[in-house]
């Protein structure tokens, strides 16, 4: 009789530790939380069981869907080097919509809102003087470009997580907004004095993703040819890449 018991015993030991197992395995199949120094954590959903990861990582190129992302370093005309993470995937690549202010720069060439998109290109006026169309965008004086990246998303990091690339000594002041949907707005408040490194952490919360900025001239230059702000480019320095 006392053996029958051990021999059950143990076959239920064997079947309770196959069921913690079987759920441990499980659980991790589900996610993989990742902390970091500054006390922040990112859970990461899994496709495959934990069990079965090789190798992570971490350079935004790992993936097939992140080929051309290797990050970079770029300057604005002020000789700041801004490093973008996810390369040239990383900046606005479409108008959504470009409401030109009043008035109107004199040179018709700097009023095309596509100017806005991609990597910064402007290396000077005479070299864009040379060009059928410039290689950044003049507002206006209150003019608004609303914009869109669609192969990125502009999420929350430790610093500065966007740079608004503007042409000229200094940035001209302009109101900076982000939306995840394009409808509903968030007020970042006021670029100007240079500052075009903008931190996003005080106005989202953690796991936001954002996919659309509007940028609205606030009407200090209106004087000269080029009224309104001069918007070469717009880059996520905080991004994920959209698989």
């Amino acid at each position: 009789m006392r053996k029958k018991s051990i021999i059950f015993m143990s076959v239920a030991t064997m079947f309770v530790f196959a069921l913690l197992t079987w759920a441990f395995a499980a659980d991790l199949k589900k996610k993989m939380t990742i902390h970091y120094s500054d006390g922040k954590r990112q859970v990461v959903i899994l496709d495959e069981p934990s069990c079965e990861i090789s190798n992570i990582d971490f350079s935004t190129g790992g993936s097939e869907s992140g080929a051309g992302s290797e990050g970079k370093d770029y300057s604005d005309t002020k000789g700041t080097k801004v490093f973008i993470p996810c390369g040239k995937l990383a900046f606005v690549d479409q108008v959504v919509s470009f409401n030109l202010g009043s008035p109107v720069p004199k040179e018709r060439r700097a009023l095309s809102p596509n100017s806005a998109l991609g990597e910064p290109d402007f290396v000077s006026d005479d070299a864009d003087l040379k060009l059928p169309v410039f290689t950044y965008t003049t507002l206006g004086c209150g003019g608004s470009i609303t914009l869109e990246f669609t192969k990125v998303r502009l999420v929350d990091v430790n610093g500065p997580d966007l740079h608004v690339f503007e042409v000229g000594p200094s940035v001209e002041p302009t109101q900076l907004e982000i939306s995840k949907d394009g409808t509903n707005w968030i007020n970042l408040g006021r670029i100007s004095g240079g500052k075009a490194s903008v931190d996003i952490h005080n106005f989202v919360s953690p796991g936001d993703q954002f996919r659309y900025v509007r940028l609205t001239d606030l009407r200090s230059a209106c004087g000269g040819e080029y009224p309104g702000a001069d918007i070469d480019a717009i880059g996520a320095i905080g991004c994920v890449i959209v698989e």
